[in-house]
């Protein structure tokens, strides 16, 4: 049986949440202040991605579909470890935002990872589910974890799904991510991210940079593992992000760059 939530905020609907209300709680769970940002139009498209267009109001509720499978199916609630070996899709991002909403903690694999390195983050992590982009390879963790779960058999599961609008309390020192380091000196450490430091982080990105919801941000990368966190302050300030297979195949079939079709005001690339 599921646990229950100690609510936050019980029944939240999309528009309810208030720029004000986002200060006032800002130091609980990072769920609320992204909320409020996708709440506050709806119907503004919040993700390009070729041909799928989602609004800040679609996303909302295909992230709570996906808390609703967690907690209702698989007894996900505050505390839990979730570890996400999973492709680059917007499926993670969903996955990503129910596992704050819920309280659990996410913990991004790079999907590239062998089955031994696998095991590493298995061990030290002690995940009470998993959901992976090859469960051919990982479950022969299932002796381990409570739950393995495929990627796209999790996916199709939330299609049908009622979304949870409810969100766990938790307080601002409370883990939300756990991201391990490379490893390069000995055995991945992992780095153990709370709820305050996230939303303080994104509140004080979009002040620096002075993001807001007219701009667009052009992803160079579509990596949705570590470097979400990195894209948590275009949810907060009401910002789109684009990908850059997006940009190619724009300029690839109209000769334009994308930027002079929707005003692009932010890009960045990561090199190592």
């Amino acid at each position: 049986m599921p646990k229950p939530l100690m609510l936050l905020r019980r029944g939240a609907t999309i528009g309810r949440i208030t720029e004000m209300a986002v200060r006032q709680v800002a130091t609980g769970n990072q769920h609320f202040a992204v909320r409020a940002g996708l709440s506050k139009n709806p119907e503004k498209v919040l993700f390009v991605d070729g041909d799928k267009v989602v609004s800040y109001g679609d996303f909302q509720k295909w992230s709570g579909r996906y808390a609703g499978v967690l907690n209702g199916k698989y007894g996900i609630s505050k505390g839990d470890r979730v570890l996400c070996r999973t492709s680059k899709t917007l499926d993670s991002v969903a996955l990503y935002m129910a596992c704050l909403q819920l309280g659990a903690i996410y913990i991004p694999v790079n999907p590239s990872y062998t089955l031994s390195e696998t095991e590493h983050f298995v061990m030290d992590a002690t995940p009470k589910l998993m959901v992976t982009c090859e469960d051919s390879k990982d479950s022969v963790f299932r002796d381990r974890i409570a739950n393995v779960l495929d990627e796209n058999l999790l996916s199709k599961e939330t299609r049908e799904a009622e979304a949870m609008m409810d969100i766990e309390h938790v307080d601002s020192s409370d883990v939300a991510c756990v991201c391990y380091t490379s490893g390069t000196t000995g055995l991945p450490k992992g780095a153990m991210l709370t709820h305050g430091s996230l939303s303080s982080n994104a509140e004080a990105l979009v002040d620096a940079w002075r993001f807001t919801e007219n701009d667009n941000r052009l992803l160079s990368s579509t990596s949705f593992s570590g470097d979400l966190l990195r894209q948590l302050r275009l949810f907060v300030s009401g910002s789109a992000p684009l990908s850059t297979p997006l940009w190619e195949e724009f300029k690839s079939r109209t000769g334009h760059a994308i930027l002079e079709r929707y005003g692009m005001t932010e890009g960045s690339s990561y090199n190592s």
